[in-house]
């Protein structure tokens, strides 16, 4: 009887890719289907800890648990504004006291919860968006209506502060709780599929939209205060700049504060952002007239483009010799108390005049900061006063950023129509096809030097970065992007 051939060493390679595949494909659609790709992003903590403790319930019948931190500095007796806190995603209520204890000595109570299968809130799922939006607007209920705090809490003077995971939660109960009067988040991400992204080229896949922040954004009729780390590494800074590009098409009164820093520690590490956070609901929760809001959302309130042309009068002379670190020791500081976010960029001691670039850090809510400072500047001998970072004739060639060298020769670009805007596609040397958002940094720092700050600012829109082997037939070398954005985005197209 003839035996059955054996296969060859390819077709057991093909056979057993083939096996390899269908089990890839199964899984990936069971995680889609369950959701358990969600599931397994959340890494609750039911860690030991002591504090004052509040519980209430939620719709579906369970008992979270929660800490008062009750105002401080304050007259005894008196009802004070109060914040919510929806925190982050690792730990409990024991690792996130430190990202709003600070509120109670501006004299806010705090209102700090855990999630379900959080810390001592009940242990039952499961845990995904819908529910812990359902435990975020318990918690909010909890904080107007719990008999335990109705002598401490004004009901009418409430805020919310989202962290991290906290800020989707933290924006749609703002949204659907019109009596809400601000919410701020900190470290938060645009959409649930973009941070996805940033991950994996399959994370949009594995996980569903909903919830999402920017669409939260969107139904939002408070005060909103975004703030966020320039070098976050776990949430890029981008997600900052769309949910307040949201922000500004809802027409909300919004700020964007950027601060150096990480994901974990920003508020911990920064007194500026955690007194932007004190100034923000300060202005929302109490009964400040509201012809001040400007004046303390954007400036210091004892500060002006005057009096810091003053102060820098008086130092020109000695400024004209320092350099680096010695320089901006002296000079951040009062810059930052004139408007929290410029940035003070100097020439070499040895260029006269010596070039002063007061920068809006790229960010689109401090342009008119930097217009006014500008534009109150006095003559000042053998300084030369530039409001944004200008144009470089090098395009960004040559600058390294990171592992990143800069090629423009190895750059190329598609422009669009975006509304008002130019709508850029670019083809980077660079970028490879399964890279994340991190690679995005040497796109803006190119088209930073390739047509100045505040070009960036006011005229790009979309940016989409692509491999370079991926550049379509109507790609054009970097060298012509100046020359095109002008014509298109100045009007001197036909």
């Amino acid at each position: 009887m003839p035996t059955k051939p054996k296969p060859t060493p390819l077709k057991r390679i093909a056979r057993t890719l083939r096996y390899t595949l269908a089990f890839l494909l199964i899984a990936l659609l069971t995680l889609r289907m369950t959701n358990l790709a969600e599931q397994l992003a959340y890494w609750p903590s039911r860690n030991s800890f002591t504090y004052q403790d509040i519980t209430f319930q939620t719709p579906d019948g369970l008992t979270l648990h929660a800490w008062f931190m009750p105002a401080k500095n304050i007259p005894e007796g008196t009802k004070a504004p109060s914040i919510l806190h929806a925190h982050g995603n690792a730990g409990n209520l024991a690792d996130h006291e430190s990202f709003s204890n600070f509120l109670t000595d501006a004299g806010f109570n705090v209102l700090l919860f855990d999630y379900r299968c959080y810390g001592r809130s009940d242990d039952q799922g499961p845990i995904n968006r819908a529910n812990l939006a359902i435990d975020t607007q318990a918690a909010l209920d909890a904080l107007m209506t719990h008999p335990d705090l109705q002598q401490a809490v004004d009901p009418t003077r409430i805020g919310i502060l989202g962290i991290s995971l906290g800020g989707p939660f933290a924006l749609s109960t703002a949204a659907n709780n019109p009596q809400v009067r601000a919410v701020a988040t900190v470290s938060t991400f645009s959409s649930w599929q973009a941070i996805a992204k940033d991950a994996s080229p399959l994370g949009p896949f594995l996980i569903k939209p909903g919830f999402d922040p920017v669409d939260s954004v969107a139904n939002l009729t408070q005060p909103y205060l975004i703030i966020h780390a320039k070098d976050d590494q776990v949430v890029n800074f981008t997600h900052a700049v769309t949910l307040y590009q949201a922000a500004e098409s809802a027409k909300l009164t919004a700020a964007l504060h950027s601060y150096a820093g990480d994901h974990n520690s920003l508020l911990q590490t920064t007194p500026n952002a955690r007194q932007a956070l004190i100034e923000f609901f300060q202005i929302h929760l109490s009964t400040t007239s509201a012809t001040a809001e400007i004046d303390l959302m954007f400036k210091s309130k004892s500060h002006t483009p005057e009096s810091f042309w003053k102060w820098f009068s008086k130092r020109s002379n000695k400024f004209l010799t320092l350099e680096g670190e010695k320089l901006l020791g002296e000079l951040s500081p009062e810059l930052t108390r004139y408007h929290d976010g410029l940035v003070a960029l100097l020439s070499p001691a040895s260029v006269v005049p010596r070039e002063f670039i007061i920068s809006a850090d790229g960010i689109s809510a401090n342009v008119d900061a930097v217009e006014s400072l500008v534009d109150a500047a006095p003559q000042i001998s053998n300084w030369k006063i530039i409001r944004f970072r200008p144009r470089f004739s090098d395009a960004g060639n040559g600058i390294q950023y990171g592992d990143v060298k800069i090629d423009t020769d190895a750059v190329q670009f598609v422009a669009f129509k975006d509304g008002s805007k130019i709508g850029v596609e670019i083809y980077a040397h660079w970028r490879k096809p399964e890279d994340g958002t991190d690679t995005d940094g040497p796109a803006f720092i190119m088209l930073d030097h390739t047509i100045g700050e505040y070009d960036v600012i006011c005229g790009i829109g979309f940016i989409e970065l692509h491999p370079l082997e991926n550049a379509p037939d109507n790609a054009r070398p970097w060298s012509e992007f100046a020359e095109t954005f002008d014509r298109v985005f100045h009007g001197k197209e036909d």
